[in-house]
C-alpha cells in the first residue's frame, strides 16, 4: 500500500527530465490489475486509482502518444465513477477526468462518452452534501 502512495508521489513531482517510455505502459497494467483484483479493500483501491491517474497525467503532459496508456485502464477509471457506495472513489476518478481534461484533451478523447458523461451527472446530483466531489463532476460535464 505504501509502495502505491509512492508511486503515486514520484509521479505528481517528477520533472521534465523524467523519461517517458513504454514500460509506464507495463506499470499501468500492473497497477490495473491490481486494482482489478483488489475490489474489497477500500484504502488499496483509492490508493491504485490515484497512482495510476499521476501516472495518465504524467504521461498526457509529455506526450501526445495515445497507445502508452491501455484501454482497459480507461475503463477501470469509468468503473469507478459508477461505484456509488464509495465517495472518495469516486471523487478520485472525477479529478483524474478533470485532470486530464486540463492536461491533454487527446488523452481524454476515450473518457468522452456519454456512459461517463452520465456517471458523472449521477455522482453530481446524488451526492448530496459534498460539494467537492460535486465541483469536481460538474468541472467535467
Amino acid at each position: 500500500m505504501k509502495a502505491t502512495r509512492l508511486l503515486g508521489i514520484i509521479f505528481n513531482k517528477a520533472t521534465d527530465n523524467f523519461p517517458v517510455s513504454p514500460t509506464l505502459t507495463d506499470i499501468l497494467i500492473s497497477l490495473t490489475e491490481a486494482l482489478r483484483a483488489n475490489s474489497k479493500e477500500t484504502k488499496f483501491k483509492l490508493y491504485l486509482v490515484q497512482a495510476i491517474g499521476e501516472i495518465m497525467i504524467f504521461i498526457a503532459g509529455r506526450t501526445s502518444d495515445n497507445s502508452l496508456v491501455p484501454g482497459f485502464t480507461y475503463q477501470l477509471i469509468n468503473r469507478c465513477l459508477k461505484d456509488g457506495d464509495d465517495t472518495a472513489l469516486n471523487h478520485a476518478a472525477c479529478k483524474i477526468i478533470e485532470n486530464l481534461l486540463l492536461v491533454a484533451d487527446k488523452q481524454a478523447d476515450k473518457l468522452a462518452t456519454s456512459d461517463v458523461a452520465l456517471a458523472l451527472w449521477n455522482i453530481a446530483s446524488t451526492v448530496g452534501n459534498n460539494e467537492h466531489i460535486r465541483a469536481s463532476a460538474l468541472a467535467v460535464n
